[in-house]
This record gives structure tokens, sequence and C-alpha cells, in this order.
């Protein structure tokens, strides 16, 4: 499990109650936030409204998952992260959560460029592929390497790995 994420037994929600809680360190931001995703006892994504929400200024952070190569894989959701180093991307990989598609459009990149990959949902109305063709567009003036990874249509990628009966 990575070091950026954590669990919480009785996360205080909005709602006033308090749920089992995956916490996430957003790394690359000035001061201190966090993510937190509501969970059921037997840890599914509680069904809560909201059942996701960061703590602190998020602008240009993300959750920092993987660590490895010279390729840095950028997502939207962790659970997508998490899939990506699972078995969906074949070559080492540093990988970030970035956890919103505004999160992607704005995130900050290393100063030295390398090859990026962002693999962007396809579940939503195109606003996750739009920000990742605006990273892209971006990274490749500052002089990265840029693939863009679509999940298929209607997906993200932890769908996709999840109907491929988990990690390959």
């Amino acid at each position: 499990m990575p070091t950026s994420l954590r669990f919480h037994p009785s996360c205080r929600h909005a709602s006033g109650n308090h749920l089992p809680a995956m916490i996430a360190h957003i790394q690359g931001v000035q001061g201190f936030a966090v993510h937190r995703t509501y969970l059921t006892q037997s840890g599914q994504k509680a069904k809560v409204i909201p059942a996701k929400a960061m703590l602190g200024g998020c602008k240009g952070g993300s959750v920092r998952l993987a660590q490895g190569g010279n390729v840095l894989a950028v997502s939207e959701g962790i659970e997508t992260g998490l899939s990506l180093a699972s078995g969906i991307l074949k070559t080492p990989a540093t990988i970030w959560a970035a956890l919103s598609a505004s999160g992607i459009e704005s995130l900050s990149l290393p100063a030295t460029p390398s090859r990026l990959i962002i693999a962007s949902d396809s579940d939503d109305k195109g606003a996750v592929l739009r920000a990742a063709q605006a990273l892209a567009q971006r990274a490749s003036g500052l002089g990265w390497d840029v693939s863009l990874l679509p999940a298929p249509a209607g997906q993200d990628w932890n769908d996709y790995l999840n109907m491929k009966g988990g990690a390959e």
C-alpha cells in the first residue's frame, strides 16, 4: 500500500456521521491537504453525499501512489491510479492521482521533462478527457513526451480492471 494512503475507522463526514474512510495525503500543494473516500464497513465506497471530499488547497497537487521508472502516469482518481499500478501499465512508472478533471488540468509537473502518460476516464461527459488534452498540450510545450490513454467508452481504468477480473 502506498505511504500516501491511510485508513481511518471513524472519520467525520459532512452529515455529522462518522464512517470508515481512506485518507490520502495530497502532495505538491501549499500547506496541508487530504482527500477522503468514505467507505462501508466492508470496504466499498459508501453511498453518502459526498462520498469523496477534499480538505485544504488542492490546486496543482496529487496523491503520489507509486515511484518507479522514467515514466510519470497521471490519473484522475486514486482507484484508477492503483489500477494502473496493478496491471494496466506494462512498464514501471511513477503514478500520481490528480483527484479531479480540474486537478489534471492544473497539475504541477516535475521540472525535468520525461515521458508522461495521462490515463483519462471515459465514464463522464468528456470533462476528464478535455482536461487530459489540456495537460498534454501544456506538457508537450514544456518538452514532455506525452501519450494519452483513454479508458474504454463508459468506463474508467478501475472499471476495466475489475471487469477483466483483477490484476493482469
